[in-house]
């Protein structure tokens, strides 16, 4: 895979690993072959890609940048999808530390809701998924592929050559609290519960 893509675009200096799905929503209905399948395609696949692209990426000082989810900063369903994302976020800082002084920085984003087809299946069960989402972000919405996208690039570009072993939430707020939540233990109207 490394040869081929060297071949095809010449040195490799950038490593994205941006695979991820999630098959169980709980430990209720997780089994041996779930756990399995999601632990290998959200956290085994980014540390293969990382051994095929590791020499490649030395001799550029190249990046690697690890797209890993909000759950793996919490729990938000998903057990073995969330354990796996979790997992690369840790991955993440264990390149940043042992390949730091060979020129390789390693960061993670952590997405929340993003709007896109991998939760076609959520809006056809719910139509309101989205809104019903939103409500609970600070920002009153969810996330859309161009912000993390433009995250991404920001991590793996020069403007963050001083930044390695970092995970940056991309989730228009939802680590800083809910605003139902807030207001719920407030009991201030000052907190919205629901997206404008």
């Amino acid at each position: 895979l490394a040869a081929l893509a060297a071949g095809l675009e010449g040195p490799v200096s950038t490593l994205v690993n941006n695979a991820g799905a999630a098959m169980a929503a709980s430990l209720g209905a997780t089994t041996p072959t779930s756990w399995g399948a999601d632990r290998a395609l959200n956290l085994d696949a980014a540390w293969f890609c990382f051994e095929a692209f590791r020499p490649a990426l030395i001799a550029a000082r190249g990046s690697v940048v690890n797209v890993a989810s909000i759950n793996g900063l919490g729990v938000f369903g998903h057990p073995a999808y969330s354990a796996a994302k979790a997992g690369m976020i840790h991955l993440t800082r264990l390149i940043a530390v042992e390949y730091g002084r060979r020129g390789i920085r390693a960061n993670a984003v952590a997405p929340g809701t993003v709007a896109t087809r991998a939760w076609e299946s959520r809006r056809a069960a719910n139509p309101r998924v989205m809104q019903e989402a939103a409500a609970h972000y600070p920002l009153g919405r969810v996330a859309y592929p161009d912000d993390i996208a433009a995250a991404v690039a920001f991590l793996a570009g020069p403007d963050a050559a001083a930044i390695t072993g970092v995970c940056l939430p991309v989730d228009c707020g939802l680590p800083a609290g809910t605003p139902a939540l807030a207001r719920t233990f407030s009991q201030s109207p000052d907190y919205e519960s629901e997206a404008p």
